[in-house]
C-alpha cells in the first residue's frame, strides 16, 4: 500500500521509497555540474543539502527528513530569487536560513502551497533573461511539477511502478534548477 504523502509503496524497513530515495540524489548532479559557476557557489551548497534531506526523508520516512526536505527547499529557491532581483549576497543568504528556519519550525500544512507560490515568482524573475535555457528549465520544471501534482492526487498513482511521479519532480525539477541556475545573473 502507498504512504500518505506518496504514491509509492512503502517498501522495506531500511528503506521506505526506493525510488524517491534514489532520485533525491538527482540535486547532486546538479550541484555537481554548477560547482564552476562562480554566481552558483552558495545554490551548490544548498542543492547537496537539498539533496541529503530528501533522500533522507524518503528513506527513512521520518518527520524530521521531512522538515528538512521542505525548507531546504525554500532555502534554495528563496535564495534563487532574491539574487535574480539584485539583493545583496549577504542579504540572500541571510533571508534564505530564515526561511529554512521558519519553514522548519511552521505548521506542515502551509509549506506545499506556500512553496509552490514561492517557486512561481522565482521562475517569473527569470523572465528578464528568457533564452532557450531558460525555456528548456520553465518546461522540464513545470512539466515535472504537473506529473507529480497528478501522482498526489492518485490520478497517475501506481504504487508498485519503478516510475514513480514524486521521482519524476525529482529528477525533472534537479534537470529545471540546472537550466534556470546556470542563467543566475550575476549581482
Amino acid at each position: 500500500m502507498a504512504n500518505s504523502a506518496f504514491c509509492e509503496k512503502t517498501k522495506w524497513m531500511h528503506v521506505q521509497q526506493p525510488m524517491n530515495t534514489i532520485s533525491g540524489l538527482a540535486f547532486l548532479g546538479t550541484a555537481y555540474m554548477l560547482k564552476d559557476v562562480d554566481e552558483c557557489f552558495h545554490l551548490t551548497w544548498m542543492l547537496i543539502i537539498l539533496s541529503i534531506a530528501t533522500t533522507f526523508m524518503h528513506a527513512t520516512g521520518s518527520n524530521f527528513w521531512g522538515k528538512c526536505d521542505m525548507a531546504s527547499m525554500f532555502l534554495c529557491v528563496t535564495y534563487s530569487l532574491l539574487k535574480n532581483n539584485g539583493i545583496s549576497e549577504s542579504t540572500c543568504l541571510f533571508l534564505s536560513v530564515l526561511s529554512f528556519l521558519m519553514c522548519f519550525l511552521s505548521a506542515e500544512w502551509v509549506h506545499l502551497n506556500t512553496f509552490i507560490s514561492l517557486a512561481t515568482l522565482w521562475i517569473l524573475s527569470y523572465i528578464p533573461l528568457l533564452c532557450y535555457e531558460v525555456l528548456i528549465g520553465y518546461i522540464v520544471f513545470l512539466f515535472s511539477l504537473i506529473v507529480w501534482i497528478k501522482d498526489r492526487d492518485n490520478s497517475w498513482c501506481s504504487p508498485h511502478s519503478l516510475m514513480q511521479g514524486h521521482s519524476v519532480w525529482h529528477i525533472g525539477s534537479a534537470v529545471g534548477f540546472y537550466f534556470l541556475l546556470k542563467q543566475t545573473p550575476k549581482n
